[in-house]
């Protein structure tokens, strides 16, 4: 049975084979078109890295970095809770 899945490693060897190819190569036009498929070819690994992550029912980085920055906003308003609480809490026992 073939395995449908496609291979993020095999797309990354080609672009590194390309890319050796052509620094060997010393061609500077060559070099630039592939640094610019390199930047293409970024995108398109985190485009298919963000669907693989839903597949799998597991946040990705965008959601990790929102989910962090919730807590870190709820973790500041319990500490000014806190701090309000005490000085409630001391005012009374004097």
């Amino acid at each position: 049975m073939a395995n449908d899945t496609p291979d993020p490693t095999a797309f990354f060897r080609e672009l590194i084979g390309q890319f050796a190819t052509g620094v060997d190569g010393g061609k500077a036009d060559d070099f630039a078109r592939m640094f610019a498929s390199a930047a293409g070819a970024q995108g398109a690994f985190k485009a298919m890295a963000e669907r693989a992550l839903a597949a799998a029912n597991v946040p990705g980085r965008h959601e990790l970095e929102e989910l962090a920055a919730r807590m870190a906003r709820i973790e500041a308003a319990l500490f000014r809770i806190e701090a309000r609480l005490g000085e409630l809490g001391g005012s009374e026992s004097r």
